[in-house]
């Protein structure tokens, strides 16, 4: 399976969260498409400002076609890691629309998609 990269800026301890964040990017990698993840490069990055009051978690991953990207700033780093993770888990479930080779429905929308553009 995919490991992923862990970074924190301007944070001291970051113990706890290192422990929660990979509870949550587990449940991300599991849904990553089998034909992407060997080459999937899944990335965390907490910040937090300069006056300590905003904090920041960005979500960057990797995969054949497309770069998914979450970004969320919030006054907690907790929850701004579980707006950012379930940003990845909706666009993950339209990568996996677009770029699946089965069933009716990912022939219809990619079909849709051609059609539009």
């Amino acid at each position: 399976m995919t490991d992923y990269q862990f970074t924190t800026k301007g944070i001291d301890d970051h113990t706890k969260l290192r422990r929660y964040a990979d509870k949550k990017i587990a449940t991300l990698l599991r849904r990553l498409p089998r034909g992407a993840r060997e080459s999937a490069n899944l990335a965390v990055v907490f910040t937090q400002s300069s006056d300590k009051k905003q904090k920041s978690c960005r979500i960057t991953v990797q995969l054949p076609h497309q770069t998914l990207v979450a970004d969320e700033t919030t006054i907690h780093l907790y929850a701004a890691l579980d707006i950012a993770s379930a940003e990845i888990k909706r666009q993950m479930g339209e990568y996996k629309t677009m770029h699946s080779q089965q069933g009716v429905r990912h022939r219809v929308a990619r079909m849709w998609r051609r059609q539009s553009t």
